[in-house]
């Protein structure tokens, strides 16, 4: 399986380092019941191809990157779209410069570890 990543920011990623799990750091009403955590197979994807506008958070999110080691709990945007706010779907992937076809998702906790400090 191709490598998959998680890109945060240095706050999000002490969250991670604490545990060596990362789960839903960023609630996300707008996606209605379904708690994502996001992830890329782009190590050094920018913020608006992974669909991060900074309109609430000013962080750079891309600035720390941790490496998925239970890559049978990512699947890619493609598969759960569908099941999501229809609305939310096309403002996500409307962002500019967003390449949802680099977004892959999980809906449980993944065990990843730090790449970059």
């Amino acid at each position: 399986m191709t490598e998959i990543f998680h890109l945060t920011c240095r706050h999000g990623a002490g969250k991670i380092i604490a545990g060596g799990l990362l789960v839903n750091p960023h609630p996300q009403p707008v996606l209605g019941d379904m708690p994502l955590a996001w992830f890329t197979h782009v190590p050094n994807a920018r913020n608006q191809a992974l669909g991060l506008t900074s309109h609430t958070l000013k962080c750079d999110r891309t600035e720390r990157r941790f490496r998925v080691l239970e890559p049978e709990k990512i699947f890619r945007w493609n598969e759960i779209r569908a099941v999501l706010p229809r609305q939310s779907v096309i403002a996500l992937e409307a962002a500019h410069g967003a390449r949802p076809e680099w977004w892959w998702v999980a809906q449980e906790p993944v065990l990843v570890e730090q790449v970059t400090r």
